[in-house]
């Protein structure tokens, strides 16, 4: 308790106030009634009235210890309840403090949990937005890898990369008088496709490939083979780069990636690879 907070002296719930008002009338009524004139022959002649201190003056010294302890007993008694009630506002004072204390306490504890929450909610939010980031970060790099595929893909095909058959012999180059069959791993129509739309449209045509290159090598008059090159195995990689990001996408784009079903391209790719009569080096 501050000074500014502790009460004044002149209040009337004040013990110490009351004792004092109590002394001074004890003793202003000790004073009268000492002043007050006494006729008693025992000590002084008849006809004589003298104040009664002086008949305490000229006492024995027993009556006047007992008159003397009797005054000091009252003013003690007026002092122990003035003690007694100050050490009880004294503790009504502090269990007003303590009750103080303890709503105060009361409130930092709600304010902190409070604050907790709300750093709590916040770190949820920072997570939340660094996850969307890192996602958004992971879908950007997702997608660009595929146009990378579906780009590589088409340029290989505009290199040459083909297989060509005929029901008759080829002269310069890949002109026939029979029927010509030309078989590409790219489309060029993939251009005005969206993405998702090119790579299913690359697995369903890369679904009959083999089987259809082989019908043709074996049924055809002539053909004309492509010559060993990385184009193909290098398609490869990228594909199983693709597939190992499944873990860090978001929800969404591993079930985009799921209905890509890119390991059928990579399947379909790696049996073209690894097929020996595909190439042009077969011939030699």
């Amino acid at each position: 308790m501050t000074e500014t907070d502790r009460p004044g002296f002149w209040r009337l719930g004040n013990p110490i106030l009351w004792a004092c008002i109590a002394t001074v009338g004890f003793a202003g009524l000790i004073t009268w009634f000492g002043l007050a004139p006494t006729c008693s022959g025992d000590f002084f002649p008849k006809g004589e009235c003298p104040p009664k201190w002086r008949h305490l003056y000229a006492a024995p010294p027993n009556e006047v210890g007992d008159t003397l302890a009797g005054l000091a007993g009252v003013l003690a008694f007026i002092w122990l309840i003035a003690t007694v009630l100050l050490q009880s506002v004294e503790l009504g004072e502090q269990r007003r403090v303590l009750a103080l204390q303890k709503e105060e306490m009361k409130e930092q504890r709600e304010a902190t949990q409070e604050m907790a929450r709300s750093l709590s909610a916040q770190a949820k939010i920072f997570e939340g937005e660094a996850r969307q980031r890192e996602e958004d970060r992971v879908e950007a790099l997702f997608n660009e890898n595929l146009r990378s595929l579906i780009v590589e893909i088409n340029e290989a095909s505009a290199k040459g990369l083909g297989w060509h058959f005929s029901n008759d012999v080829f002269f310069d180059d890949l002109n026939s008088n029979g029927e010509v069959h030309s078989y590409y791993l790219g489309d060029q129509r993939n251009a005005d496709k969206t993405i998702d739309e090119a790579i299913i449209d690359l697995r369903r045509r890369l679904r009959g490939t083999y089987p259809h290159l082989w019908e043709l090598l074996h049924t055809s008059v002539d053909y004309k083979l492509p010559g060993r090159t990385n184009l193909v195995a290098d398609l490869i990689p990228k594909i199983e780069f693709l597939l190992a990001m499944e873990k860090a996408l978001s929800p969404p784009q591993r079930e985009r990636l799921s209905r890509m079903r890119l390991h059928e391209i990579k399947f379909e790719l790696r049996k073209l690879v690894d097929t020996s009569e595909f190439w042009a080096e077969a011939d030699s």
